[in-house]
């Protein structure tokens, strides 16, 4: 739990480096392999071509596989079009298995690490949903991620727009 903690301090803290247009989001996700929900939290600061995001989840005690994830992905834009981006994803992150005890698995623990691939989808704009697709190669999972996140300092008078106000061109998250 205390892992978890710090890794939603950093990601809180993350917010106040600079001034460009960073994203914090909230996720559901789902896990086929186990048949788990999850929820997560990101925070997404762009750069040209390319995104740094922590992130942080947590799948509760009702699944079959309790556990929580704080880790960084790496969305790399292949796709650009006037509202919407797609973009390959390579994340990384401390994995900690809460209820591995349980398991029939042998060399079963509480501290792992995982290294996940995908793509994913995102709008363009103040407020804007996404979806990604990730294949976890360690545990041999797949797992879809749908959420929605918000561009701070962005002012559109519907909250969805495709140009940033401060810089005056269109969003590259």
């Amino acid at each position: 739990m205390r892992t978890l903690l710090t890794g939603l301090v950093m990601l809180v803290s993350f917010s106040f480096l600079s001034a460009q247009k960073k994203s914090v989001g909230i996720e559901g996700i789902y896990n086929f392999q186990t048949s788990s929900i999850g929820v997560g939290g990101r925070f997404e600061l762009p750069f040209k071509y390319f995104s740094v995001v922590p992130q942080v989840s947590y799948f509760p005690a009702f699944n079959k596989v309790t556990e929580f994830y704080a880790g960084a992905s790496l969305h790399a834009n292949i796709i650009t079009a006037k509202k919407w981006i797609g973009y390959g994803i390579v994340h990384g992150a401390f994995n900690g298995w809460l209820n591995y005890s349980d398991s029939p698995m042998k060399n079963a623990q509480f501290a792992n690490w995982d290294a996940e691939a995908g793509l994913g989808l995102k709008a363009n704009g103040c407020i804007f949903p996404f979806v990604e697709g990730r294949y976890n190669f360690k545990w041999q999972e797949a797992s879809v991620h749908v959420g929605l996140a918000y561009t701070f300092g962005c002012k559109s008078k519907k909250g969805i727009g495709s140009t940033c106000p401060v810089y005056g061109d269109s969003f590259r998250r």
